[in-house]
């Protein structure tokens, strides 16, 4: 089920295999597909967040662990 912070997100794909979420304008990390088939996920520092099997958990997990006033200055 996806929170509210979640939804927020606006996701876009900038190559194959390759997305990068915001939300509010604010970056928030990115999703990429490895050569072994894995999507990794990345924060907005580009600190490894996770591996996982498909992109929509990547993307969840890359909403979900940013705070909401990420990126806002």
């Amino acid at each position: 089920m996806s929170t509210a912070h979640e939804m927020n997100a606006l996701w876009a794909c900038v190559a194959s295999g390759f997305y990068v979420g915001s939300r509010d304008g604010s970056f928030l990390g990115y999703v990429d597909r490895q050569a072994e088939g894995i999507w990794r996920a990345f924060d907005a520092a580009s600190r490894i967040v996770g591996d996982y099997a498909d992109h929509h958990a990547a993307m969840a997990a890359v909403s979900a662990s940013a705070p909401s006033g990420e990126g806002e200055r």
